[in-house]
């Protein structure tokens, strides 16, 4: 059993051309693992990654790390020259998703500012993942994120259709299957829901079917992660 903690992402924003401030904020779950193990991504979460996480996400009080003693803001690495008003940012040379340093926080293509650096990033790779309409666009089959090559597959026999989600997931392992699973998940359904995993079954290399549940709908209580 491995233990999961959940933060608070502050995903507020300001729209350049209006000024409206929306308030709105997510939940997101991490699986706790050993150094050697953690992906240092979303998902899972460990001594080395613990500090970096806690500059944008909230934790419990529950936290088996130590924790960071300030948190600076897009102003701060402004006043201290590590950022300039102007600059843009992209997640890497391969990235599509950009965002440029304004002297509130960063705005995207559409004018939404955040203060946030991880939700500034999160709505930009969100707005660059989703793809342009075309004629064809109701005729093409759903994609699923392809760097965890996901499908959603038939729910269990036991269990009934809208308390469980079963999905086909890529994975080394049935930890890392657990933690890329309730990332995906996060992904794909409203900000607030505390999603459980449990790692089914291997159906081939490194491929594994995780049940995904909340608690709230769950018989039985939330599925942890388990061997």
């Amino acid at each position: 059993m491995y233990e999961i903690l959940t933060a608070r992402l502050d995903e507020s924003y300001t729209h350049m051309e209006t000024g409206v401030q929306i308030q709105q904020a997510s939940l997101v779950q991490f699986c706790v693992l050993p150094a050697e193990e953690c992906l240092h991504q979303g998902g899972t979460i460990c001594a080395d990654c613990a500090p970096g996480w806690q500059y944008d996400y909230d934790f419990g009080d529950e936290f088996p790390f130590d924790r960071i003693d300030c948190r600076p803001t897009i102003v701060d690495l402004i006043t201290a020259g590590k950022l300039g008003v102007g600059d843009t940012l992209t997640g890497g040379p391969e990235a599509s998703a950009s965002a440029i340093v304004t002297a509130e926080g960063l705005m995207l293509a559409d004018g939404r500012i955040y203060a946030n650096p991880s939700a500034a990033a999160n709505a930009a790779q969100t707005e660059a993942d989703e793809s342009p309409h075309d004629e064809h666009a109701e005729t093409e089959p759903a994609r699923w994120p392809q760097v965890w090559d996901v499908q959603q597959l038939a729910y269990p026999a036991s269990a009934a259709a809208d308390t469980v989600i079963v999905i086909a997931i890529t994975a080394p392992d049935r930890r890392h299957a657990i933690a890329q699973a309730i990332t995906w998940i996060q992904g794909h359904t409203r900000a607030g829901e505390d999603w459980s995993a449990l790692a089914l079954d291997r159906i081939g290399p490194r491929r594994w079917t995780v049940a995904l549940t909340t608690p709230e709908n769950s018989a039985t209580g939330p599925a942890r992660c388990t061997r």
